[in-house]
């Protein structure tokens, strides 16, 4: 629906209707799905056309989309960092070509969108410094480049990478070639300027290469490509210029409604095989209240202090390491834990939380000093003789509080 209501500011209704198809209809979008799970890539996809679409009605002089056009960049951001970082310098350059008298006004949604969002990546750019991803190396490019024929020829797998036995599919889709193919005769033929179609070509044109093995030197040496971690995901930007190329090869054509009949069906039957998991895997409800795992790749974010990951769930959230204590009642929540403790002698309370700057003891009335210099970087406190009232929480930091004030 949103990449219809984009697609149709510029073009008529059955070729908008099916370059929203090619939009759904991407094998790309069937990977995202059913072999990577990658939920936050699919939310993403949603706010991409519309905020192609607010751009093209600032355009037009409706500055109504303005706020909308923020909330709109904001909401990409939040969905997916990595699409995030691909599509807003793309949508940035494509408002800035298209826009005449408003490009002040689109760069300055621009940055209403990213103060929208500055609670969120602001303090995640900020954490990196407490956090292993610097020392990690999540992907070798080289590893998810492919050669050309995993690009046109049609394939599935699911495993990890691009290419090997049953490998994920990299294919750019036979339909969305077609579409290339045939844009750039029709650009060759037409005298006529079209900046977002020409601008469309580019980027298929250029994503291709760049998922392709020979474009590894371009990887090694421009900076910020780590970023993105792995080349195939360029696939995305292809499904982009693919929809738009789309509307544009049906609203050239002479017979618009049987071109347009024509790529619908050709995307759906070409992709209808890749509309399935795996396998089904059915797990109680306790396994996702007790699992551990993370959406990391290696564990990246993991505090540099951690020299050991723990191991499992702890029994207990808090234990007394040493010392002559009892823990008379404790009242533990997500991130706020209450306790009273009776020492007979100074003791070492070991809370089962990895520490993280944001966390505070609070023993009565005072602020205890924290100590995670421990094998698996958990909170450890002193208490002295006599009975204490324990708070242990995590808070806002000053520049999470600051992100969030100017967000508002």
């Amino acid at each position: 629906i949103a990449m219809y209501w984009t697609l149709s500011q510029k073009f008529k209704k059955e070729a908008s209707f099916a370059g929203a198809v090619i939009y759904l209809f991407a094998p790309y979008r069937f990977v995202d799905l059913y072999v990577r799970g990658s939920f936050g890539e699919n939310v993403a996809f949603l706010f991409i056309p519309l905020i192609l679409g607010s751009i093209l009605k600032i355009i037009k002089g409706n500055k109504l989309f303005l706020p909308m056009l923020s909330f709109f960049i904001a909401g990409l951001i939040l969905s997916h960092n990595v699409m995030a970082f691909l599509f807003l310098p793309i949508l940035l350059v494509i408002g800035l070509i298209l826009a005449k008298s408003s490009k002040i006004n689109i760069f300055a949604a621009f940055l209403g969108g990213l103060a929208l969002s500055l609670f969120y990546w602001l303090p995640a750019l900020y954490d990196l410094q407490f956090v292993k991803f610097s020392q990690i190396k999540i992907s070798e490019i080289s590893v998810h480049l492919v050669n050309f024929s995993r690009l046109i020829i049609p394939s599935w797998g699911f495993g990890n990478l691009p290419s090997g036995e049953n490998g994920f599919s990299p294919q750019i889709g036979i339909v969305a070639i077609a579409l290339f193919i045939s844009a750039i005769i029709f650009r060759l033929v037409e005298k006529k300027k079209n900046l977002i179609v020409d601008f469309s070509l580019i980027l298929f044109l250029l994503s291709a290469f760049l998922m392709l093995g020979f474009s590894l030197s371009f990887w090694s040496l421009v900076p910020l490509t780590d970023l993105i971690q792995f080349p195939w995901r360029l696939l995305a930007v292809m499904v982009f210029a693919s929809s738009i190329l789309s509307a544009y090869v049906i609203g050239r054509s002479d017979q618009k409604l049987i071109t347009a009949t024509i790529i619908i069906l050709a995307a759906v039957i070409s992709t209808a095989v890749y509309t399935k998991p795996k396998a089904f895997v059915e797990r109680e409800e306790p396994f996702y209240s007790t699992n551990e795992d993370t959406t990391t790749v290696r564990d990246e974010y993991m505090p540099i202090w951690v020299k050991e990951k723990p191991h499992g769930r702890a029994n207990e959230k808090l234990e007394i390491v040493s010392g002559n204590a009892r823990i008379v009642k404790q009242t533990i929540k997500a991130v706020n834990y209450k306790t009273t403790i009776e020492s007979e002698s100074e003791a070492e309370i070991l809370v089962n939380a990895v520490y993280f700057p944001g966390w505070q003891v609070k023993v009565g009335n005072k602020i205890q000093e924290i100590n995670f210099e421990n094998t698996n970087g958990l909170i450890t406190f002193s208490l002295p003789k006599g009975r204490h009232e324990v708070i242990i929480k995590y808070g806002k930091t000053p520049v999470h509080l600051i992100s969030e004030i100017i967000s508002l």
